[in-house]
């Protein structure tokens, strides 16, 4: 997964190989994000999270946990939500954690019908110790 600080939008962004996923559990084919996110017409997830500089870097020195717009792209859907990020400032980087779950029907993006039988549609997100280095001095 790339991470980089946008400074001009103030957001984290994220670019997630959708080739690099794997299912949760054993008994899911190993295949099946791939053909949820039909990897062959869209081979990357795009994320944004909201990260005010004024936020992340108050001089905290501890992990500050904030309720932050997530934006992604699924297969070329828009999709926007809430959830807590977990921001943690060191020296010239910046950690950051977050567990969401995009309930796909929901946002019209459409599962592929042999899977139907397995999936309820929702899909868990979790990123952790992800890092933006050199985002802006302290």
């Amino acid at each position: 997964m790339l991470v980089r600080y946008n400074e001009n939008t103030k957001k984290i962004e994220c670019i997630i190989n959708v080739a690099s996923l794997l299912p949760v559990n054993n008994f899911s084919p190993a295949v099946i994000p791939q053909d949820i996110f039909f990897v062959a017409n869209y081979p990357e997830l795009y994320i944004e999270i909201d990260a005010p500089e004024e936020k992340i870097n108050a001089g905290n020195l501890y992990t500050e946990r904030l309720n932050q717009s997530i934006g992604l792209s699924i297969h070329n859907t828009p999709v926007n939500l809430m959830a807590p990020v977990a921001f943690t400032p060191d020296k010239r980087s910046l950690k950051l954690a977050t567990t969401f779950e995009v309930i796909l029907p929901d946002h019209r993006i459409t599962i592929p019908a042999k899977y139907s039988p397995m999936l309820t549609g929702r899909v868990r997100f979790a990123i952790q110790n992800a890092r933006s280095v050199e985002f802006f001095p302290r």
